[in-house]
Order: C-alpha cells, then sequence, then structure tokens
C-alpha cells in the first residue's frame, strides 16, 4: 500500500491529503450553513461606523518625536495622533468649520474669528510640543 500524498499541514497541525482536499471541496459545492460560521475577532469599532484609513507624510524629525511619544506613553502612534487631532479641533472654534471659502467674512466677525484661529494655532503649537517630548 502507497503512502497518500502529502500536500503540508494545516496551521492547526493536521496533514492535508487528497482525501481531506476532496472533503472541504465537497463541503464547499453544498454550501456553507452561514449560521454556523464563527465570526473572527478583528479590530476594534471606532465611533459608529467603519474607521477610515488617512495616510499622512511626516518629515523624518516629526516621526521619530511621534514615535517616542507613542513609545513613552506606551502605546501606538496611531493613538497618539488621533488624540493629538481631537485636541486640535476641540481647541478650534465651532462657526469657523461652518465658513465657507465663497463666503465674505462679515468685519463684526473678525476679531471672534481671529481669537479664534490664535487658540487654534495655540493647540496646535501645544500638540506639536507634546509630540517632541
Amino acid at each position: 500500500m502507497t503512502a497518500e500524498k502529502s500536500y503540508g499541514r494545516t496551521p492547526s497541525g493536521v496533514e492535508t491529503t487528497e482525501e481531506c482536499i476532496e472533503k472541504a471541496v465537497a463541503e464547499a459545492e453544498a454550501g456553507y450553513d452561514i449560521s454556523k460560521l464563527q465570526r473572527r475577532p478583528g479590530r476594534p469599532s471606532m465611533g459608529d461606523g467603519p474607521a477610515a484609513v488617512l495616510p499622512v507624510r511626516l518629515d523624518p524629525e516629526l516621526r521619530r518625536a511621534l514615535d517616542a511619544r507613542a513609545e513613552a506613553e506606551e502605546t501606538t502612534v496611531s493613538a497618539v495622533v488621533r488624540d493629538a487631532l481631537r485636541e486640535y479641533l476641540r481647541a478650534g472654534c465651532p462657526a469657523m468649520s461652518e465658513h465657507t471659502d465663497d463666503e465674505p467674512t462679515a468685519p463684526e466677525h473678525a476679531e471672534p474669528i481671529a481669537a479664534a484661529a490664535a487658540r487654534v494655532l495655540a493647540a496646535h503649537k501645544e500638540a506639536l510640543h507634546r509630540l517632541s517630548k
């Protein structure tokens, strides 16, 4: 009797043979019962919808500072960036986000907008300072 040809082993250590492959093919052709499939854990949810990936270019010095900060806080680079961005956006004025480029700024709004811009710049400076620690 000749040994059955092996195609290696599965991650759990089960030998993959012609018989295993035929069984898997028959099961697939018959269709799967979706209710019996186990959901695999994935990344944790962020907010109330799927999170978007936003590639950002960083100069080497800023990247080193960011990596160092994440290591010091024992967290991820992404978490540091999200926290800094939230802080930066909180410092802004909500009315500024509603203003569009095609609307002229009325003179009576100039002072509050300038004050809000100063707060945003200060928050930005503080966030960059915290990243460089």
